[in-house]
């Protein structure tokens, strides 16, 4: 959900039809700056490909925005980049993370990244997002950040080669991933909300997920630095 204009704009996907479950990017808008006044339906951001999970970052400096989301391609779900050239308009997307790139991130059927969300530290900016199956114990967060070069292509964007939110040690919750990130009211504190389960998952079953919060910080160099998921029951400093 982004202020963009004077305006509100949900980014999220869905079906199309009650018989095509393949799911399309749409934007609902605002119909004025109070979000608590209503929404309609804008627009379809791109109705030939099958994408979901869109996030937004805008850069301040420049006024330009730009959405990554998780495209399936070839069967296998990548992160792409496009530029919103209006809020409910994007450019042509450029797929940035190919899900085969390192082992740790396809070791459930069909490859995949997904929910991708930026983060800014300083001057430095990075995509935080989720690699393997939801419903398996190796679902994780993985990083790419950018180098400086051309936003909108592969090569301007280099790939962390190791996960950086994982399970480990045992600690009683499985599978953290699926990552937003919050400030704290004074933008002093930076949080994570990610999902998880409380039991192993060695097939494909789909089971309920829950919410976990906690607070994450970057280290002396600028670089996140998530820490390992707390485990169940801990209790949080206010």
């Amino acid at each position: 959900m982004y202020f963009i204009g004077g305006r509100w704009y949900i980014y999220t996907s869905g079906v199309i039809s009650e018989t095509d479950s393949t799911k399309r990017l749409t934007v609902p808008e605002s119909e004025s700056a109070d979000p608590f006044g209503g929404f309609h339906f804008k627009a379809y951001l791109n109705n030939e490909i099958f994408g979901i999970d869109p996030t937004v970052y805008q850069n301040a400096a420049t006024g330009r925005s730009f959405l990554c989301f998780s495209q399936v391609i070839d069967g296998m779900q990548w992160l792409s980049i496009c530029e919103l050239k209006t809020p409910w308009e994007i450019s042509e997307p450029v797929p940035i993370s190919d899900p085969r790139d390192f082992f740790w991130e396809s070791l459930t059927d069909g490859p995949l990244n997904e929910g991708p969300f930026f983060v800014t530290s300083g001057r430095r900016l990075f995509i935080i997002y989720s690699a393997n199956g939801c419903y398996s114990d190796t679902y994780r967060l993985g990083l790419l950040e950018y180098n400086g070069g051309n936003l909108l292509s592969k090569e301007g964007w280099d790939k962390f080669s190791e996960p950086v939110f994982v399970l480990e040690p045992d600690n009683g919750i499985y599978a953290p991933g699926h990552a937003s990130f919050f400030y704290s009211p004074d933008h002093t504190e930076l949080w994570i909300a990610f999902h998880c389960y409380y039991s192993r998952n060695f097939g494909h079953t789909r089971r309920m997920r829950i919410c976990y919060v906690q607070k994450v910080g970057f280290d002396e160099n600028g670089f996140p630095a998530f820490g390992e998921p707390l485990a169940e029951g801990t209790m949080i400093p206010v």
